[in-house]
C-alpha cells in the first residue's frame, strides 16, 4: 500500500529520534518511542517488553541507514541497514499508530557478517 508523505515523515522522525536517544544512552527518551509490549530479536537475544529492554539496555552506538517504509492502516513496517555492535546488519521494525503518535512494537536485527 502507498504510504502518505505525512506518515513517511512521521516514521522517519520516530526512527531518527530513537537512534539519537539510543546513542545518547537516554533510556527515558527511548521509552517514548517503544511500546510497552515491544519484542526485539537479535543474533544473541530475545527481549519482551519495554521494562526488560530498559533493564538489558547496553550502551552502544547504532547508525541507521536508508529506510524502506510500507504501511497498511495504523501498521507500518520498515526495513533497512544499520551498524549494530560495530557490525553491519539488516533490520526490520514494525510500528503502530496509537492515534496520537507512532511507537515501535517489534525490531529484528540480523548481522550480515560474523
Amino acid at each position: 500500500m502507498v504510504i502518505s508523505p505525512q506518515t513517511e515523515e512521521q516514521i522517519k522522525t520516530l526512527i531518527r529520534n530513537f537512534e539519537t536517544a539510543y546513542n545518547a544512552d537516554d533510556s527515558e527518551s527511548i521509552s517514548n518511542y517503544i511500546a510497552k509490549d515491544i519484542v526485539i530479536f537479535t543474533a544473541d537475544s530475545e527481549i519482551h517488553g519495554r521494562e526488560e529492554f530498559l533493564q538489558k539496555f547496553i550502551s552502544n552506538t547504532i547508525h541507521i541507514g536508508d529506510l524502506e517504509i510500507k504501511a497498511e492502516g495504523v501498521i507500518v513496517w520498515i526495513s533497512g541497514d544499520t551498524l549494530y555492535e560495530n557490525q553491519s546488519a539488516h533490520f526490520t521494525a514494525v510500528c503502530r499508530g496509537t492515534g496520537f503518535n507512532w511507537e515501535i512494537v517489534q525490531i529484528h536485527v540480523s548481522l550480515t557478517s560474523l
